[in-house]
């Protein structure tokens, strides 16, 4: 698998999506509704492999490991200039690829504008970057369906070998209902408090993957080899529940191939 290195006879377009607070529900059947959009177009796919891994602590914790096999311990990134040599994208750029990156909130956040040039994108976009119509809630940033929509159903297009990279925003706690707009997924069904929390981000989930999933089986994905993978366990502020509901220290992830 490619994350953070990039083996031989490598695809020749990749898409890495990091999902924000996209854990493992101790309900199977939650894990298997969330996916079920992706599952459902299957016959757009060469495979479609599902798993769980160690998860992180903290977002840019887990984009540091995904893009580049390192660890950190602190997160104040803009002084650090070296150690990014040996990032996936700046592998990938060494070998042809062009490199994107995209996240829907401020580049300023986590010194992400200094560091991702550094880990070797060629292309950066954030909030502030290009011209967004929508604002959502969770946190504060450009919704996922307009990135969704507007870059990454576009962003591979004519290109010979790219790389892009995105991580999500709209499934951050505290799980706005406000970023809510076509709302799948029935708590009660799997015993969850309907208003609550978890109940709240499952349904902001679903909501993720049945978008994506109409995304990546659009024209323009053809042939892309996708990694989507959580970035840590959801912050959830109600201990009972989170203990009840999610599994500690496990991160969900899928892989996946869109037939050419």
């Amino acid at each position: 698998i490619w994350v953070h290195t990039a083996p031989e006879n490598l695809n020749k377009k990749l898409l890495l999506v990091i999902v924000e607070s996209w854990g493992v529900m101790k309900d199977k059947r939650i894990q298997e509704a969330l996916l079920a959009p992706l599952v459902a177009k299957n016959e757009y796919f060469d495979w479609i492999k599902p798993g769980e891994i160690q998860g992180s602590t903290a977002t840019v914790g887990a984009e540091l490991k995904e893009l580049c096999g390192l660890d950190t311990r602190h997160y104040n990134l803009k002084p650090v200039t070296t150690g990014f040599e040996d990032c996936l994208p700046a592998q990938l750029k060494q070998r042809g690829y062009s490199t994107a990156a995209i996240h829907g909130s401020v580049g300023v956040m986590y010194d992400r504008f200094h560091w991702y040039p550094r880990a070797g994108f060629d292309e950066i976009h954030f909030s502030e970057t290009d011209s967004w119509e929508t604002r959502c809630y969770s946190f504060p940033g450009v919704c996922d369906r307009e990135i969704m929509d507007k870059y990454i159903s576009h962003a591979f297009i004519g290109a010979e070998k790219r790389f892009v990279y995105w991580l999500s925003l709209n499934t951050h706690a505290l799980y706005d209902k406000r970023d809510l707009h076509n709302d799948l997924f029935d708590c009660t069904k799997y015993q969850l408090a309907e208003g609550s929390e978890v109940c709240r981000m499952n349904k902001l989930h679903a909501q993720f993957f049945n978008h994506l999933a109409e995304t990546l089986t659009k024209p323009s994905m053809r042939g892309v080899e996708v990694i989507i993978v959580g970035d840590h366990p959801p912050r959830i502020l109600d201990q009972v529940e989170k203990e009840k509901t999610v599994e500690e220290g496990l991160v969900s992830r899928v892989h996946l191939r869109v037939k050419d």
